[in-house]
């Protein structure tokens, strides 16, 4: 056995602590991913994307609540116009005459296929389809279509899962493009802007078609940063064909 009387002083100190600097870091890096585990994932899905929840501030939607009546949110509007004959691409006239339960959401970029969204949705909590704002356009009419759905860290993101199918959405960018299926038609629409706002700054009934050039947009809505409650990010595409 070593003499430590005759070592120096910093022998000394590596000595002793040298097992506890091993192990030491990879508490660290047990530790760290434990609170990234437990901030990103699991506190997310008990603590604000319960639409059941006495305040709706943490939901997907934050501040707003479909079951409230008020001039912004809630209220079903007029059945909106149809698309000119000139103004469309490929669009069927009257193919929105009857509104379907669901439609279906498809993003190959991030590899979602045919992901349900319900529509007039009064869900908070979008988990078992993604959520379509209720009185936001219906796909292939004039306005902006206004859709919402559940994040989770990237590592846990599937696309078959609704509670965290759009943890990647950050990942579109300008230029990227997706589709929606409705009444047996298919709308494309390319990515014009990507927005990060506080959730009181949300408008799902403001129609960015003024924004995008088009008289038919899409929003897509999540959390962020994936999987937390500070932030909203929105993905702003216009109608293609």
């Amino acid at each position: 056995m070593k003499n430590l009387s005759k070592l120096p002083a910093k022998a000394w100190w590596v000595f002793i602590f040298k097992p506890f600097l091993k192990f030491g870091t990879a508490f660290c890096f047990i530790l760290g991913g434990f609170i990234l585990l437990l901030s990103q994932v699991i506190l997310p899905q008990f603590t604000g994307q319960d639409s059941k929840l006495e305040s709706p501030q943490n939901s997907v939607l934050g501040a707003f609540n479909v079951d409230t009546p008020s001039p912004m949110v809630g209220v079903p509007l007029p059945k909106s116009a149809k698309l000119s004959s000139s103004e469309s691409l490929t669009i069927t006239s009257g193919v929105n005459e009857e509104v379907p339960d669901t439609f279906l959401l498809t993003i190959p970029k991030l590899n979602i296929k045919e992901a349900s969204v319900e529509t007039n949705s009064v869900n908070l909590s979008p988990d078992e389809r993604l959520g379509h704002f209720r009185g936001s356009a219906i796909p292939g009419d004039i306005g902006t279509t206004f859709i919402y759905g559940h994040s989770a860290a990237p590592l846990f993101f599937s696309p078959n899962n609704y509670k965290t199918i759009f943890s990647t959405l950050p990942n579109l960018t300008v230029g990227d493009e997706f589709s929606i299926g409705i009444n047996a038609v298919t709308y494309r629409y390319e990515v014009t802007e990507t927005k990060i706002l506080n959730p009181a700054e949300v408008a799902p009934l403001k129609d960015y078609g003024l924004e995008t050039g088009s008289s038919s947009s899409v929003v897509l809505m999540t959390c962020y940063p994936p999987g937390l409650t500070t932030s909203r990010l929105l993905v702003i595409g216009k109608l293609v064909y």
